[in-house]
């Protein structure tokens, strides 16, 4: 037999209040609902906030790891945040890290992303104003237990996109901008069954012109398997006799958090 008025109180309950963010949130604002011990800040609610002034101090002496717990499952940088020691700052989100803005490894320590305990139903995404910078390429950048290597030039992701085409594992380690006076008549970067993270970084001024019968874009083909993330060109101009892209001329793999403009 169903008691009664449980119905309702199903009900009542479905209608109560839900936490705002469901997220452990990096801000100005004081730390709230974290509880931090021996380098390691868990949220204790859905509703969390670790103080960004708070975090730096701790991460200039020694790496520290972020859970959100499986009350706040998110984890958001939502004010700019940086460190110049040999410290690593692990991201461990029950489901999602959003960058929101500008993160700045100026030293040579490094940053660890897992997402979903490793699912692929977990995203790392960037906003408008979010990046992650690296002043050292040799700093290490891991997400899901994957290690990526940084490039930080064109000349250094041509490189690494032509060695590495099959399985290579990428990360710009910052905005990367091609000379204004640079006229380019075919793709930079080849084909790529990779992974390339964009980390919120910029391509910048790639021009592009041909009067051949062939395709104009950043790539020429992503192959399957391969994936393209977290990447914002601008100033791009593309004047080709056959086909005429921004990023990628034949996609066959897959593009998330991609900007052409």
């Amino acid at each position: 037999m169903v008691p009664p008025g449980c119905c309702a109180l199903a009900v009542a309950a479905a209608l109560l209040p839900q936490p705002a963010n469901a997220a452990l949130v990096v801000s100005s604002a004081p730390t709230a609902n974290v509880g931090c011990t021996a380098g390691s800040c868990t949220a204790t609610a859905a509703d969390a906030v670790l103080n960004a002034g708070d975090l730096q101090t701790m991460l200039a002496s020694s790496g520290v790891t972020l859970h959100s717990g499986a009350g706040a499952r998110d984890i958001i940088i939502a004010t700019p945040l940086g460190w110049a020691s040999a410290s690593t700052l692990a991201l461990d989100a029950a489901l999602s890290v959003l960058v929101e803005a500008p993160v700045t490894v100026s030293g040579p320590g490094g940053l660890s992303v897992i997402l979903a305990d490793g699912d692929s139903v977990g995203t790392l995404s960037f906003g408008r104003s979010g990046n992650v910078t690296f002043w050292d390429v040799s700093s290490p950048l891991t997400i899901n237990g994957v290690a990526y290597t940084l490039v930080a030039d064109i000349k250094h992701l041509q490189s690494e996109v032509s060695h590495h085409w099959k399985r290579g594992r990428l990360a710009l380690a910052n905005d990367v901008r091609f000379p204004k006076s640079e006229k380019l008549h075919a793709p930079p970067l080849g084909y790529f069954a990779g992974k390339l993270e964009g980390l919120g970084n910029r391509v910048f001024n790639l021009t592009m012109a041909s009067t051949a019968a062939q395709d104009l874009a950043l790539m020429l083909e992503l192959d399957p398997g391969g994936e393209i993330e977290n990447l914002n060109l601008e100033n791009v101009r593309v004047d080709a006799a056959q086909n005429a892209a921004g990023l990628v001329a034949t996609n066959l793999g897959v593009l998330r958090g991609i900007s052409v403009s």
